[in-house]
């Protein structure tokens, strides 16, 4: 288990994130939960058991909830972006797995020296070159504008450097994330969120290990200067049939435990015209809430 014992907490960033304010309360003190395990776990900021991702009844067990509602609420988590998911189906907390490598890094640069100059002076003595694959530390600052940002283009200059470092996460775990300033020089220039998000992800899928995020300029660049809504389709990644089934059965359990949430799909209530949900997934949720309520016994 992990040395971790306490973390600092961001009250602001709490009260403010998007993904966290438009979930339940229910929701919001699973996550809490959540954290707290993928705090103390190997590796840090991952929701794990020996590195194996938990399955909804083990965090069922560990939280004091039941199994079906853990689904439904890592369900809404997971509509709101508060959480990944890796390319093992581990769920992680981006902010958690940023804070450690950031932590290893000053550690790292710490036994150098804390002056900049004296470490500056160390690492050239070392013979140390970053190249290609070094932090993107190097680069000369950019001409800033004199011009007050709006608080809505913050927003998406935030969320857009998180999809960019959770994309790191994802797609490159074993690497440190880039400096994420220049996603700002990007979204200056008139780029969509969407079209840099596609390149990266498009981009680490074939080269891992791009350490300077300059790597990317004249693929972004082109890319906007193509169709861009056809490379976002291309690096969105569809649901398989599991997550599929998963999310129709939550919302059938919600739909008849009377929990149906506004902004989900009419065509997937049970007994509405037009239900697409399957006959099977709609007879499991019952029986699954009937026996909750001790109308039917377990099979």
């Amino acid at each position: 288990m992990s040395a971790t014992v306490y973390g600092k907490w961001y009250w602001s960033d709490w009260m403010s994130d998007p993904g966290v304010r438009a979930s339940s309360y229910a929701a919001r003190g699973l996550w809490i939960d959540l954290l707290c395990i993928a705090a103390t776990a190997d590796p840090t900021g991952y929701v794990v058991l020996n590195g194996r991702p938990l399955t909804a009844p083990e965090i069922a067990r560990l939280t004091g909830g039941h199994a079906s509602e853990v689904e439904i609420l890592l369900d809404e988590l997971e509509r709101n972006g508060v959480f990944t998911r890796d390319r093992h189906g581990r769920i992680y907390s981006r902010r958690m797995i940023r804070d450690k490598k950031k932590s290893a890094l000053a550690v790292k640069k710490g036994k150098l020296g804390g002056n900049p100059t004296l470490r500056k002076q160390k690492e050239n003595s070392a013979g140390l070159n970053l190249g290609d694959k070094g932090l993107d530390n190097t680069q000369k600052p950019e001409a800033r504008s004199q011009k007050p940002v709006s608080s809505d283009a913050r927003d998406v200059s935030v969320r857009c450097r998180q999809d960019v470092a959770a994309a790191f996460g994802e797609l490159a775990p074993n690497r440190l994330v880039p400096d994420t300033n220049r996603v700002a020089v990007w979204l200056a220039a008139g780029h969509d969120p969407a079209v840099i998000l596609a390149v990266i992800r498009e981009g680490l899928s074939r080269k891992p290990d791009v350490g300077s995020l300059s790597y990317f300029d004249r693929r972004i660049e082109e890319a906007s200067s193509g169709n861009r809504g056809a490379m976002a389709r291309a690096a969105a990644k569809p649901a398989t049939p599991e997550q599929d089934r998963r999310s129709r059965f939550a919302k059938a359990v919600a739909h008849f435990r009377g929990e149906w949430r506004q902004g989900w799909p009419e065509e997937m209530r049970p007994g509405t015209a037009g239900c697409t949900t399957a006959s099977d997934i709609v007879e499991e949720a019952r029986r699954t809430v009937a026996v909750e309520r001790g109308e039917m016994e377990a099979a």
